[in-house]
């Protein structure tokens, strides 16, 4: 037994040596990390800070290596009890190829980790299981434009040769023994198996360290550090093992104080309910009489469009034009910039607009085939509507094949419908080049047979790697040097990403144009918003919540639809608020699911509107703005749209908390409830 503990010791005292090599490897990473995240712009950052992140960091390397060499740690272990002589240089020889392929995979966590902030300004987070979701040859396509791959693959190479010498060298098995009494060397195997499972909980507490341990500041970037990318992929997994569950979210909701909800109905609609018929009625109103579209009910277009953000079409000038045909009709058409999207993610976006849900991916979950009260869908089918979906991309992309025929749309349609009924289309990684999603739409409205209709279209041309069709003439893209100051990518990869938000802004445009050159101009509705913002070219500070994350919503309306509504677009929206809009101009006396306000509505308390994002816990209004999740934060108005941190809110933002948390949760529990009741 003693030569066992002796060889267990001796064991232990290379794998903490191991353990030292892992704290490098993540130190190099997070110090490249702050370099790449941190900016002047980003405050005043004090050496006391800056050192918190780092040490805080420590705790959770120590989490992602004990656990990464728990296996081989067991294995010595269970030598200690084994007779037999040839066990641990077994342990050895299977240590040395496991800790070379760990500590390669870790390198390459910590490389996709670090570009990924490139593009969600966030760690690993639950989108990228997107990779395997969306068209993964399309991202890899994506990732070969983007990114230098091949510096990245050669370096990986490198490093696993590396970490093959070291470790070979390190766990060269050895049978000498260190001369301690049997005693000491019992104490000390106890002692360093004891370190190392403190390690697997960086904790003197009573929880091991969490994700929240760090939020050591009130500076956002700054939290960012202490994470490593390892850690944040294994919060990632837990996420996606759990979004399915939607009883699992009861912990969200929990954190803000909504499990009754009842409560939180009360909260947010202000109706006391005292049976499940009234807490389900709650969520329904009913849209004035209008007798112009009862008469002549208009056809309702909506387009999602990809990456339709609200701060790259700030750049536009003669010289940097991202707007094309869209020029002109954004600026006589109602244009709404103080706007955020429900969701970060395509999808998210989608089902966020389309059922009214906190919660994604339902399309992905056992309840992709729920049929959904909510769906955006149904006030429009009751009122003899023809309902379609079309996607210029995949039809079974994320399974909304399956989810959206279930939400009221008699008709569902992707890129093989559009290239069925016009052979001549082209099409990219993601689908059909916009311009013929846009004339598809068009052919629909044509051939309409005097029922109208309802179109929820989704284009994607604008999206990594940002191809263009060969006839395509782009309008000049000619970055000034302010603009190339503070460009976070090369600028060749700015030209093309603002150049393909030029192309769909012009396919939109076109087809305004075309619409109003036809009869169907004067009975066509049309909105067009981004699904969510695009984060590759710039980066942002936290007081910049408004330029992370806003899209604009552009509505397209003959004025007779308009009637006497208020046209007020300094008005705070978004996601929410687009077919309760739409449901008040064009449906009369229609029921309709109350999943925010009318944008256009008369009469109306400023206080009424706000925007918010579900995704990033953010809700904004007049007077400024809040994360509502658990570790909630203030803001107000440094100048119309730059925040200002807030020590102590008003009553104003604790006002705008309470609505938002109580929106967030009585929808939550909407959607769980009805998911639950109508699972097969």
């Amino acid at each position: 037994m003693k030569q066992r503990l002796d060889l267990f010791l001796n064991f232990m005292f290379r794998i903490f040596l191991a353990y030292g090599a892992g704290f490098l490897l993540f130190g190099i990473y997070r110090y490249l990390y702050f370099h790449h995240i941190i900016n002047t712009q980003d405050g005043v950052l004090t050496n006391g800070m800056i050192w918190k992140a780092y040490t805080t960091g420590l705790r959770f390397d120590s989490v992602a290596l004990a656990y990464g060499m728990l296996i081989p740690v067991i294995a010595a272990l269970a030598g200690v009890f084994i007779r037999n002589e040839s066990y641990f240089p077994k342990v050895y020889r299977f240590t040395f190829r496991f800790l070379t392929t760990l500590f390669s995979l870790f390198v390459f966590i910590l490389i996709v980790d670090y570009y990924y902030y490139e593009y969600f300004q966030s760690h690993i987070n639950i989108l990228i299981f997107g990779f395997f979701q969306d068209d993964t040859g399309a991202v890899m396509h994506s990732v070969w434009s983007d990114y230098p791959l091949v510096r990245v693959i050669l370096g990986l190479i490198a490093t696993i040769f590396l970490f093959r010498f070291g470790f070979k060298r390190l766990f060269r098995f050895s049978a000498k023994q260190r001369g301690f009494s049997a005693v000491a060397t019992g104490a000390l195997s106890l002692i360093s198996l004891s370190l190392f499972f403190f390690g697997m909980r960086a904790s003197f507490g009573t929880f091991p360290v969490q994700i929240d341990d760090a939020n050591i500041s009130d500076n956002l970037k700054l939290n960012l550090i202490p994470v490593n990318g390892v850690f944040a992929l294994k919060e990632a997994i837990s996420v996606a093992a759990i979004q399915n569950k939607l009883k699992e979210f009861d912990s969200e909701i929990k954190a803000i104080h909504y499990t009754e909800p009842s409560k939180a109905v009360k909260d947010y609609f202000g109706n006391d309910t005292k049976s499940d018929k009234e807490w389900n009625d709650s969520f329904f109103g009913f849209t004035d009489s209008n007798a112009y579209a009862a008469a002549n009910p208009p056809n309702v277009v909506f387009f999602l469009m990809e990456s339709l953000s609200n701060n790259n079409l700030f750049l536009h000038s003669p010289q940097i034009n991202v707007l094309g045909k869209l020029e002109k009709h954004f600026h006589e058409d109602i244009v709404f910039r103080k706007f955020l999207p429900c969701q970060n993610g395509t999808i998210n976006s989608l089902e966020g607009i389309m059922v009214n849900t906190p919660i994604t991916s339902l399309a992905q979950s056992k309840y992709s085939t729920t049929a959904y009260s909510s769906s955006v869908a149904l006030p429009f089918k009751e009122h003899g509507y023809a309902t379609t979906f079309i996607t210029g991309g995949k039809l079974n992309w994320r399974n909304i094949n399956t989810f959206i025929p279930y939400q009221g749309f008699d008709r569902v349609e992707g890129d093989a419908n559009i290239k069925t009924a016009n052979p001549k289309t082209r099409e990219c990684e993601w689908g059909v080049y916009d311009e013929y999603l846009f004339s598809h739409v068009m052919d629909l409205l044509k051939t309409s047979a005097g029922k109208p209709q309802l179109i929820f279209s989704l284009t994607t041309t604008n999206h990594t790697p940002f191809h263009l069709p060969d006839d395509y003439k782009p309008y000049p893209v000619v970055l000034s040097d302010s603009v190339k100051k503070i460009l976070k990518v090369d600028e060749d990869l700015a030209k093309k990403n603002l150049t393909n938000l030029q192309y769909s802004n012009d396919c939109l445009g076109k087809f305004f144009d075309e619409l109003e050159a036809s009869p169907l101009g004067k009975n066509t509705i049309v909105i067009a918003t981004g699904d969510h913002n695009n984060l590759m070219l710039f980066d942002f500070r936290e007081s910049q919540g408004y330029y992370k994350l806003s899209v604009p919503m552009i509505l397209h309306a003959p004025k007779e639809y308009l009637g006497n509504s208020t046209i007020d677009t300094s008005r705070w929206g978004s996601h929410k608020d687009i077919f309760p809009t739409l449901f008040h101009l064009a449906l009369s006396k229609a029921r309709y699911f109350k999943s925010g306000n009318n944008l256009l509505q008369k009469s109306a308390l400023r206080s009424d509107f706000f925007a918010l994002d579900l995704m990033s816990y953010i809700a904004i209004d007049d007077y400024g703005a809040v994360h509502f999740d658990s570790n909630p934060k203030s803001y107000n108005w440094k100048d119309p749209y730059v925040f200002n941190n807030l020590s102590t809110p008003d009553f104003r933002q604790i006002l705008l908390m309470k609505k938002a948390r109580s929106y967030f949760a009585s929808f939550y529990h909407y959607i769980r409830i009805e998911s639950e009741s109508k699972k097969k």
